[in-house]
């Protein structure tokens, strides 16, 4: 898996986080303790309705026009969560039906538009903190888990 980070914003406030290759431990880097990974949790949250994907590779590739599939390793507590993926005028969904389930998303990127220059937009319906919905003491505004973020060239 290549080294990728994942930055999310909304109107306030931008966090960075930082998905290691597969070799390394996985960690989560923020200005933001709630959006550490901890030992129990080896993997980062988005927690913003609201995420733009960031990493160098993305950046090459999108800046060079250059098709490549994009693969995440997702999870999402909530029901009826939708993550949105977009690249320019191109939207893609995803429904999780499974709360708590892992599922892997596959996506071919083909960033032909000068409105791909944006880079890729993540969109999600539910970010909620479980202690506000009575499920436990955890005060975390959490949407989707993110395991893993690769990038593979095409062509």
């Amino acid at each position: 898996m290549l080294a990728s980070s994942l930055a999310m914003s909304d109107a306030t406030e931008t966090h960075m986080l930082t998905m290691n290759s597969a070799d390394e431990e996985q960690s989560c880097l923020t200005r933001f303790p709630e959006s550490e990974a901890s030992d129990s949790e080896p993997y980062c949250w988005i927690q913003r309705r609201l995420a733009v994907l960031n990493s160098q590779s993305l950046e090459n590739m999108i800046k060079q026009r250059k098709s490549f599939k994009l693969r995440m390793e997702t999870m999402s507590p909530w029901n009826n969560q939708v993550l949105a993926l977009h690249v320019g005028n191109e939207k893609h969904e995803f429904d999780f039906t499974s709360p708590g389930t892992w599922k892997e998303l596959e996506l071919v990127v083909n960033p032909k538009s000068d409105s791909a220059k944006e880079g890729i937009i993540a969109t999600i319906s539910n970010v909620h903190s479980p202690k506000s919905l009575g499920l436990s003491e955890d005060q975390r505004r959490l949407g989707v888990a993110v395991r893993g973020l690769q990038v593979e060239p095409l062509g």
